[in-house]
Protein backbone atom coordinates (compact mmCIF):
# COMPACT_ATOMS: atom_id res chain seq x y z
CA UNK A 1 0.00 0.00 0.00
CA UNK A 2 1.39 3.39 -0.94
CA UNK A 3 1.52 6.49 1.21
CA UNK A 4 -1.11 8.25 -0.90
CA UNK A 5 -3.56 5.38 -0.32
CA UNK A 6 -2.96 5.50 3.43
CA UNK A 7 -3.29 9.29 3.47
CA UNK A 8 -6.56 9.14 1.53
CA UNK A 9 -8.16 7.45 4.55
CA UNK A 10 -7.08 10.06 7.12
CA UNK A 11 -10.28 12.08 6.68
CA UNK A 12 -12.26 8.96 7.70
CA UNK A 13 -10.42 8.86 11.05
CA UNK A 14 -11.11 12.20 12.77
CA UNK A 15 -10.80 10.70 16.26
CA UNK A 16 -7.45 8.99 15.65
CA UNK A 17 -5.05 9.85 18.49
CA UNK A 18 -2.08 7.55 17.79
CA UNK A 19 -0.49 6.79 14.44
CA UNK A 20 2.50 4.48 14.02
CA UNK A 21 4.08 4.45 10.58
CA UNK A 22 7.40 3.05 11.77
CA UNK A 23 9.64 1.24 9.29
CA UNK A 24 7.17 1.16 6.41
CA UNK A 25 9.68 2.30 3.77
CA UNK A 26 8.14 5.77 3.68
CA UNK A 27 10.14 8.03 1.37
CA UNK A 28 10.31 11.76 0.82
CA UNK A 29 7.66 11.56 -1.90
CA UNK A 30 5.45 9.47 0.37
CA UNK A 31 5.82 12.02 3.16
CA UNK A 32 4.84 14.78 0.73
CA UNK A 33 1.74 12.76 -0.24
CA UNK A 34 0.77 12.43 3.43
CA UNK A 35 1.49 16.02 4.40
CA UNK A 36 -1.80 17.65 3.40
CA UNK A 37 -4.15 14.87 4.52
CA UNK A 38 -2.30 14.63 7.84
CA UNK A 39 -3.81 17.98 8.80
CA UNK A 40 -7.27 16.35 8.97
CA UNK A 41 -6.19 14.30 12.01
CA UNK A 42 -7.08 17.07 14.49
CA UNK A 43 -7.03 14.77 17.54
CA UNK A 44 -3.66 13.22 16.75
CA UNK A 45 -1.46 13.23 19.84
CA UNK A 46 1.26 10.72 18.85
CA UNK A 47 2.98 10.23 15.51
CA UNK A 48 5.81 7.76 14.93
CA UNK A 49 7.44 7.94 11.50
CA UNK A 50 10.82 6.59 12.59
CA UNK A 51 12.85 4.10 10.61
CA UNK A 52 11.88 5.56 7.25
CA UNK A 53 13.79 7.40 4.51
CA UNK A 54 11.82 10.64 4.63
CA UNK A 55 14.76 13.02 4.38
CA UNK A 56 14.81 16.76 5.13
CA UNK A 57 12.36 17.73 2.38
CA UNK A 58 9.81 15.14 3.49
CA UNK A 59 10.10 16.29 7.10
CA UNK A 60 9.71 19.90 6.00
CA UNK A 61 6.54 19.11 4.04
CA UNK A 62 5.06 17.23 6.99
CA UNK A 63 5.96 20.03 9.39
CA UNK A 64 4.16 22.58 7.24
CA UNK A 65 0.93 20.87 8.26
CA UNK A 66 1.62 20.47 11.98
CA UNK A 67 0.19 23.88 12.92
CA UNK A 68 -3.35 22.51 12.97
CA UNK A 69 -2.36 19.48 15.03
CA UNK A 70 -2.68 21.24 18.37
CA UNK A 71 -2.92 17.98 20.33
CA UNK A 72 0.29 16.52 18.90
CA UNK A 73 2.55 16.02 21.89
CA UNK A 74 4.79 13.17 20.68
CA UNK A 75 6.61 13.08 17.37
CA UNK A 76 9.07 10.26 16.80
CA UNK A 77 11.37 10.81 13.81
CA UNK A 78 14.18 8.28 14.45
Amino acid sequence: IGAAVIASRFSDLPDLVKLKLRKINLTSSGARAMAGPLASLRNLGYLDISGNQIGPIGVEKLAENFAGLTRLSSLILN
